[in-house]
């Protein structure tokens, strides 16, 4: 897990279990990847971005419990589409296969409220902050 601290906001990073993303061996592997992403926060909301091109809306899924973030899919490789036409591969740069990336907030978020969009290859998260001292629940946010 990495953290990264920008003046008095901290959020952290992780993957999962199965070391998707980060884990030994995972840079070569081609049935995982961990797509980049921003984060970005206003007085009202937490905003993440997340670079998925290539990936439809119903492949990815957003799920929220308290504060934390959890952002899941799969793409399949683009050769698939030509797989029959193909004798060999000369150099292979676009990831693919399953993903999960978790993101830690440093406050709690609404889950009612939150919002989700895919455009032009990016994913945006809209998570409005949730008021100090209410409970938690866990949300599946569907992507339009």
């Amino acid at each position: 897990m990495a953290e990264h601290k920008r003046g008095s906001f901290a959020m952290s990073f992780s993957h999962n279990p199965q070391g998707l993303g980060v884990g030994p061996g995972a840079l070569f592997s081609s049935s995982a990847w961990w797509p980049s992403l921003d984060v970005y926060e206003s007085d009202s909301a937490y905003i993440i971005i997340v670079e998925v091109g290539g990936i439809a809306e119903d492949a990815v899924q957003v799920e929220v419990t308290g504060s934390q973030v959890r952002i899941a899919g799969s793409r399949s490789s683009p050769a698939c589409r030509m797989e029959a036409e193909l004798n060999s591969v000369h150099h292979r740069e676009i990831d693919h296969g399953e993903f999960e990336r978790r993101v830690v907030l440093p406050g709690p978020i609404d889950p009612d409220a939150v919002e989700a969009s895919l455009s032009q290859g990016f994913l945006e998260v809209t998570l409005p902050k949730r008021p100090e001292g209410s409970r938690p629940s866990v949300r599946c946010i569907e992507v339009r």
